[in-house]
């Protein structure tokens, strides 16, 4: 199992005196840029690649709502929603208040790139949409052996991380391939994810038990 190192910035610190609170602004990683500072001077240039039917958010922690909010693109690969109902309009809104959080959507591959500005702070998001990765293609239906035949081979079985990011969480009615079996999937690094960068996902086996003379799931 391959490992990832996470680098975890400085955490917002809160400071609460006479009604005012005050919030400092997380530290990022270079290749990560979840917040926008509307309203101090500054700029930042980030990447961000995407999967057709993820999504991203950016929340605007500065002082000011950001008054800009455009993209490089008439036909979109991405589109927008703000957490503020004053942002509008409702779909791809062009403004952020202070507060808010963007969420990107990745609708359709290609490039596009959008810029939140406002209050002397710009940045500028290059997004790369990915086609999603292909589905493993599933083995013959497992079938049950007969007394005269040998143990039928286990078969593994991976699904990408629900949103939710509990494997309790996958609708896997259609993933039983003839045995009946629900359930059993834990949390395993997949390498297909991600068009072979790999990333987190859901797995289970499916395996005969000749004890029990049935199919069971094993993780």
């Amino acid at each position: 199992m391959r490992l990832r190192r996470l680098a975890i910035g400085t955490s917002a610190l809160g400071l609460v005196a006479g009604g005012l609170t005050l919030a400092a602004v997380p530290a990022h990683a270079a290749a990560d840029f979840p917040y926008v500072t509307c309203g101090s001077a500054g700029s930042a240039g980030p990447s961000r690649s995407l999967t057709v039917g993820g999504s991203y958010t950016i929340q605007n922690v500065g002082s000011a709502a950001c008054t800009s909010v455009t993209s490089n693109q008439a036909s979109s690969y991405i589109s927008w929603t703000s957490s503020d109902a004053s942002d509008t309009p409702s779909a791809n809104p062009t403004t952020l208040a202070a507060g808010a959080t963007l969420t990107v959507s990745a609708d359709a591959q290609g490039s596009e790139t959008l810029t939140i500005s406002g209050g002397g702070y710009t940045l500028t998001m290059a997004f790369t949409v990915n086609a999603p990765s292909p589905s493993p293609t599933p083995p013959p239906s497992p079938s049950t052996p007969t007394s005269t035949s040998q143990t039928p081979p286990s078969h593994l079985q991976q699904v990408a991380l629900p949103a939710s990011g509990e494997c309790t969480d996958i609708d896997d009615s259609g993933l039983a391939w003839d045995t009946g079996l629900t359930g059993g999937w834990t949390k395993a690094w997949g390498e297909w994810i991600d068009n072979g960068l790999g990333g987190w996902a859901c797995s289970r086996t499916l395996q005969y038990s000749t004890a029990q003379s049935a199919w069971v799931t094993a993780s």
